[in-house]
């Protein structure tokens, strides 16, 4: 079995999740396990008409809702499924084949939508930041063997760039990227348009690396999209 962990908040602005539900759906030794925050739209209604085990949870971020998924899973393998992604069918071949020494790892990111930053940015993140670096972020979608869980979670209680601080514990294991792919959705792009959404993620990197308070980075990054969070 392969637990699937998928933290959601208001999750219909993309359409992806009923395709994401039905592309998991399609294959009997996956367990999926949806921690949704209630939100204003018909997230959890779409959740209820498919195979999931719903937690319902208070939580107002992202790394919360992951925390309280790894609780409840028991699978030899575990992914982190972003709510706005879309695995590749052959992605369950792929995670079932996985040599033995391979204790955690990502899949490889591109974008929905098609446009050269956008390619070069998956790019980077896939073959610099990913292969070099060992960091990933949520949306090539983390998977981890259960010999490690308890060594990366649960994570702090941060409000952005919770996929960073799960990578820099589990870099110490032996990890890879597969060629599966996790098609995202461009939505922040589309909103903000590109080369301003493409400023703002490099601003939010600096921000990081320099400790800035990461209440106030979400609030900024979160503005006009509202994807993982809610600020009144």
């Amino acid at each position: 079995m392969i637990d699937i962990i998928l933290p959601t908040f208001n999750e219909t602005k993309t359409g992806l999740l009923e395709k994401l539900l039905q592309n998991l759906n399609s294959f009997k030794q996956i367990n999926i396990i949806a921690v949704n925050t209630h939100g204003n739209d018909k997230t959890l209604k779409i959740l209820k008409k498919y195979n999931c085990h719903i937690v319902n949870t208070n939580a107002n971020s992202r790394a919360q809702r992951i925390n309280e998924g790894i609780k409840v899973s028991k699978a030899d393998i575990v992914i982190l499924h972003h709510p706005r992604s879309i695995l590749s069918k052959d992605f369950f071949v792929q995670i079932n084949k996985l040599e033995k020494d391979i204790m955690w790892g990502a899949f490889t990111h591109k974008f929905d939508t098609k446009h050269l930053l956008l390619r070069f940015t998956s790019f980077y993140s896939n073959h610099i930041r990913g292969d070099i670096f060992k960091t990933y972020y949520l949306d090539h979608c983390l998977f981890f063997r259960k010999q490690i869980i308890n060594d990366v979670f649960p994570i702090d209680q941060v409000e952005i760039f919770e996929d960073t601080l799960i990578c820099k514990r589990a870099k110490k294991f032996k990890s890879c990227r597969l060629t599966s792919i996790s098609l995202t959705s461009a939505i922040r792009f589309i909103t903000n348009g590109v080369y301003k959404q493409a400023f703002l993620n490099q601003k939010m990197k600096w921000m990081y690396y320099l400790n800035a308070n990461h209440t106030k980075m979400n609030k900024e990054y979160e503005k006009n999209t509202g994807l993982n969070n809610r600020y009144e």
